[in-house]
């Protein structure tokens, strides 16, 4: 008896779980779990995609690029910590974009990056519309 406590006190300390003899679930119990689980909403509002909403609702309907947008969003960032763009920036950026946005061409700046053009599922086609109608309040 006390050579079986040992031998799982020192398994349990050598970090060995034993095998999981649960009986595997079923299809109903799915079920239940997805009639539980709400429904799939829209992309997660992430400070990226906060921040690409305002810069597309600022820019006022015009199409903007992968390089505008990722020195919007991460422009402060790195300059207060004084530190170089990274490849993930943009990749990050472009993630979030294809959630809510649709390439339309390239720029003619150097690097030829994407334009994106907002979809529906970013809903701004009203709100841009509705800014481009009101007068600026200072000239460009």
């Amino acid at each position: 008896m006390a050579n079986e406590e040992w031998t799982k006190r020192f398994l349990r300390l050598a970090c060995y779980s034993p095998k999981d003899t649960r009986e595997p679930r079923g299809p109903e119990h799915m079920a239940k779990m997805k009639a539980a689980r709400g429904p799939y909403s829209d992309p997660r509002d992430t400070y990226i995609a906060r921040t690409i909403r305002h810069a597309f609702e600022s820019s006022r309907g015009e199409p903007l690029s992968t390089g505008q947008l990722v020195k919007e969003i991460f422009g402060w960032q790195l300059r207060v910590e004084r530190k170089p763009l990274k490849s993930w920036h943009y990749q990050n950026v472009r993630r979030a974009l294809r959630k809510v946005a649709s390439p339309i061409g390239r720029a003619s700046t150097r690097g030829r990056s994407v334009l994106w053009q907002p979809d529906e599922r970013m809903g701004l086609r009203d709100r841009a519309r509705h800014k481009l109608a009101r007068p600026r309040k200072y000239p460009m």
